[in-house]
């Protein structure tokens, strides 16, 4: 899931660098919850690894 919304914001980008330029504030809180989702779900999957170690495979 982490990596569908990395490449997601990564095809959003150009679009929301201009509006973040702009001056649009909902577009700066766009960028930091995605990078922000994008952590958190890459955490989760280095939890999962550490707790979970027959998963490793």
């Amino acid at each position: 899931m982490g990596g569908m919304l990395l490449v997601t914001l990564i095809l959003q980008a150009p679009d929301l660098l201009k509006s973040l330029f702009s001056g649009d504030k909902a577009a700066a809180r766009t960028i930091i919850g995605g990078f922000a989702g994008v952590k958190l779900c890459w955490l989760q999957w280095r939890y999962r690894h550490i707790a979970y170690p027959q998963l490793r495979r």
